[in-house]
């Protein structure tokens, strides 16, 4: 009996091993082949030059792999595409959250046609978040929907139209 559970918990610590090697394989795989977004992004955060916190990109939390995060403010920055809108993927994205803040992890998402032509208001986004500042109203139709308790972002950008609220 102890002999079978031996050769149980050993095939399941392998398989958990493999799982973890793919993942970290396709992080990798991520960081090489960037989007244009990611890259004009991450030119602005990487070396600790968006005012000294320190960023990684295409980071494995769990089952999912991040875009941006900030380990010292627990943040996690999402690009999003035109196709986080059809289909799935914005209950996709609601449960991504859902987990990622049920890690102690806040999470801000931005469409990438709002970083591409608003490159600027995004940045403020981003440096008010981290500097505890409220968000300036850019005329944009930002909104941040802060808890007192938690600090968690839970509203999806939309610089151009109403933002949808994580719920």
């Amino acid at each position: 009996n102890r002999v079978r559970v031996c050769i149980q918990t050993r095939r399941v610590f392998h398989m958990v091993a493999r799982y973890l090697n793919q993942i970290q394989q396709y992080a990798r795989a991520l960081r090489k082949n960037q989007t244009h977004t990611e890259l004009l992004v991450w030119k602005a955060l990487r070396d600790r030059r968006f005012s000294g916190f320190k960023f990684r990109r295409q980071v494995p939390i769990g089952p999912f792999i991040v875009d941006f995060y900030c380990h010292r403010e627990k943040l996690v920055i999402e690009l999003d595409g035109g196709q986080h809108n059809i289909g799935n993927a914005l209950q996709y994205d609601l449960n991504r959250s859902g987990f990622l803040n049920s890690q102690g992890l806040r999470v801000l998402r931005f469409w990438n046609n709002d970083v591409l032509k608003q490159k600027e208001a995004v940045f403020q986004q981003i440096w008010n978040f981290l500097h505890g500042e409220p968000s300036p109203d850019f005329g944009l139709g930002a909104k941040i929907s802060l808890s007192q308790q938690e600090r968690e972002i839970k509203t999806h950008f939309d610089f151009g139209a109403e933002c949808q609220a994580y719920q």
